[in-house]
């Protein structure tokens, strides 16, 4: 949990420092900008919460933690 504190604080650090030039740049042999693809995992990533959320009902944890 210690790692993924520290990832997190890294990420929010990167994210405050970001410009939209560096947001909307499609690097050189790529079809997405760096903003699309964060997009992207941000949407990933909340499909697997979901996905988490509904094994947890099936495995009898109705605690509705999401």
């Amino acid at each position: 949990m210690a790692d993924l504190d520290t990832a997190q604080e890294r990420l929010e650090v990167a994210l405050e420092q970001v410009t939209l030039e560096e947001l909307a740049h499609v690097p050189e042999g790529k079809d997405r900008s760096l903003g699309e693809r964060l997009s992207f995992l941000y949407w990933h990533e909340a499909y697997h919460t979901g996905q988490t959320e509904l094994l947890r009902q099936l495995a009898g944890t109705d605690d509705k933690v999401i």
